[in-house]
């Protein structure tokens, strides 16, 4: 049974918990970002602008968890529907449509990927 909440499928129905996978992979780090950019206006304000965006991060993946996420990603991005933590009051998961961005360099040591960060940007939330 998963602790974590954190899906992802190459269509809605299909997402699967990634503790669940065929190869599981451990809950990441994640972060959550309401816009793209934030704009300093001439009033002092900010305003955000663009869709949110996430990151899913891990201090190590072994190869083969790597190659299970690599699945969904197979060149340097991919469409897919992902479940991630929203940071708001609620810290609650949501389910979105995004682009996910795989790394441009991987450390690979001992037959482990270390410090891997996927980007997740493009975010539309499925409702």
């Amino acid at each position: 049974m998963a602790v974590y909440d954190f899906e992802i499928g190459e269509d809605e129905v299909g997402m699967v918990n990634l503790e669940e996978l065929t190869v599981p992979v451990f809950a990441p780090r994640s972060g959550y970002k309401q816009y793209q950019v934030e704009v300093d206006l001439g009033d002092l304000t900010v305003r955000g602008f663009g869709r949110p965006s996430a990151t899913w991060r891990w201090g190590f993946l072994t190869l083969a968890q790597r190659d299970q996420l690599r699945e969904f990603c197979a060149g340097k991005s991919a469409r897919v529907y992902i479940q991630t933590k929203k940071r708001d009051d609620t810290q609650e998961y949501a389910v979105f449509y995004a682009v996910m961005v795989w790394p441009e360099e991987e450390e690979v040591t001992a037959g482990r990927v270390l410090d891997i960060e996927i980007r997740l940007r493009d975010m539309v939330e499925v409702t």
